[in-house]
């Protein structure tokens, strides 16, 4: 947490401007899906799905055909799809949000967190539903997220940060048999599954640095059994 993972997120969206640097696009569209729903609540689940679409000028008639058909691949009925979102299950207030996202058919689609406050069974099954979507249009798909089994299970690439930078960046295969940072292994020694006889977790000792102020040498060097002298002075 607070390493600037939904920075980087709202950075490559547009959201934030950037004060140093530069955002590289490559990709004609983009789309944004919040850590809450954040459906309009004054308005059908319908007609939430169908915002991006009226805002492109689709005809009414056009745009309701196009969610029906994608919210059926949601797993939505018609009935849910009258109503309005405070009638909706939280696990449906997601699934119409990531079908509003899709509604306008981005070549890139950006995650924060979008389905944290499920149950794991739900969020196995939304990002089953977006694994489908994604690999039947090539579509491009950036995430946050905690939950490391979601990581190994969706994920081709996968970038770990900390303390604001990117520590270390490789496939799932490398990140999970082969890392090669400090963090990287604290993060996987953390895994529920390593409790020891007593049930007791691993935990990483200390607490991250404030980015207020410049860090020198490796940020995470003083919570890191493995440091060198070269660490508190390098990066």
């Amino acid at each position: 947490s607070g390493c600037g993972k939904t920075t980087l997120l709202h950075l490559a969206a547009g959201l934030l401007t950037v004060q140093q640097g530069q955002v590289v696009n490559g990709f004609a569209s983009t789309a944004f899906m919040f850590q809450q729903a954040r459906l309009l609540p004054w308005k059908s689940a319908l007609d939430n799905i169908a915002l991006g679409l009226k805002a492109a000028g689709m005809a009414r008639q056009q745009r309701q055909a196009k969610v029906r058909q994608l919210a059926a691949r949601m797993g939505l009925t018609e009935d849910d799809l009258d109503k309005f979102p405070a009638a909706l299950s939280g696990g449906m207030q997601s699934r119409a949000a990531l079908a509003r996202t899709l509604a306008t058919e981005p070549d890139l689609l950006l995650l924060d967190e979008a389905f944290a406050a499920l149950d794991i069974g739900l969020k196995s099954e939304l990002y089953g539903l977006l694994a489908d979507e994604r690999h039947a249009r090539s579509l491009g798909v950036l995430m946050i997220t905690h939950d490391l089994g979601i990581i190994a299970e969706t994920c081709d690439d996968v970038a770990v940060m900390y303390a604001g930078q990117i520590v270390e960046y490789g496939t799932v295969e490398d990140i999970f048999y082969d890392p090669r940072h400090p963090y990287t292994w604290s993060l996987l020694s953390s895994l529920p599954q390593l409790a020891n006889s007593k049930g007791e977790l691993f935990s990483i000792p200390g607490t991250p640095p404030s980015l207020y102020t410049p860090v020198v040498g490796d940020a995470f060097a003083p919570r890191s059994d493995f440091a060198m002298q070269i660490d508190f002075e390098e990066a």
